[in-house]
């Protein structure tokens, strides 16, 4: 069904960031990932951790990457899949009757005895989806678009919608990252950690197909609004030093993007920042896709100079 964003919703609340402080005061920071500062809560923060920002070292090359509004950023995203999500539940009834109708259909065509694959059921289900949704799905995209995204207010109860929609979820999914931050060694011999120091680390993400990296809080958080608006544009400027590294590789990637997921494509619990190249594949970096030996040998190459970028810029981490 629709997410709810009537005025008066009972829902709607602000909340409190742990901790959060910004230069001289306290800074809030609400669902909708607006920021309320009482005394400097927007200023910058001079310090990245335990690093003081002017101790922060160009990136080597002339290539940079900007610092991204992953707030704002991140509550367009979560707008847009608000859209999506109520646009494709609103044809749930018609997309299964459609499905449970070509299933039948293949069942009493198919010989006796006969099975199929998950593939194929796939297929077939994807067939019976999409004449539907083609016709339909743009006209109820425009439509919830009118209802969400039609000014700051309506957009602001969409985020705290969503998030309120979403929280439960989330708070079930598993979590890898946090076992990391914590030190478990069994957790860190799985992952390829690039640089971190006490507050922050930086992993290579392996389940991409590109050289890609997350940057992950040691403080516990699911969203951004759960993290001080101080932490937030520490990741930004984060995000801008791993953007500015991944620049530097020899491939010569044409630019980087980072960003935060909405709240309606998180499947891990620890919130994490996405830093990835526009750049080839790494099945396309060498002659042989199943030359297993020369991935890895490619892979170990790039994430070392990721890493010597990072901790030029920042120093060795702890």
């Amino acid at each position: 069904m629709p997410i709810s964003i009537h005025p008066n919703d009972a829902r709607r609340r602000p909340i409190d960031s742990p901790g959060a402080a910004d230069g001289g005061g306290a800074a809030r920071v609400d669902r909708a990932g607006a920021v309320r500062d009482a005394g400097g809560a927007n200023d910058a923060p001079d310090r990245l951790g335990d690093i003081p920002l002017a101790d922060i070292r160009p990136i080597y090359g002339t290539r940079t990457a900007p610092i991204p509004d992953l707030m704002g950023d991140w509550r367009q995203a979560t707008v847009q899949a608000a859209i999506e999500e109520s646009a494709r539940e609103s044809l749930a009834p018609e997309l299964k009757a459609a499905v449970d109708q070509a299933f039948e259909q293949l069942m009493a065509s198919a010989a006796p005895g006969q099975t199929f694959s998950k593939r194929e059921l796939h297929e077939v289900a994807s067939r019976a989806r999409r004449p539907i949704l083609e016709a339909k799905l743009p006209g109820l995209r425009a439509k919830f678009a009118a209802m969400y995204d039609r000014n700051a207010a309506t957009r602001k109860k969409a985020v705290e919608a969503s998030v309120d929609l979403h929280r439960p979820r989330i708070d079930g999914c598993k979590d890898p990252f946090m076992p990391l931050a914590r030190g478990d060694r069994a957790a860190r011999a799985n992952e390829r950690i690039l640089w971190e120091n006490n507050r922050f680390m930086i992993i290579a993400d392996r389940f991409a197909p590109l050289p890609k990296a997350l940057i992950i809080p040691k403080q516990e958080a699911m969203l951004p609004c759960d993290l001080p608006a101080s932490t937030i544009k520490e990741l930004a400027q984060l995000a801008s030093i791993v953007g500015s590294a991944l620049l530097q590789l020899p491939q010569k990637p044409s630019s980087t993007e980072s960003w935060i997921n909405p709240p309606q494509h998180v499947s891990v619990r620890q919130l994490h920042v996405h830093v990835a190249p526009k750049m080839p594949h790494w099945d396309e970096m060498v002659a042989d896709p199943a030359d297993l030996p020369a991935r890895q040998a490619l892979e170990d190459s790039l994430y070392g100079e990721i890493a010597k970028g990072i901790a030029a810029a920042l120093g060795p981490g702890t």
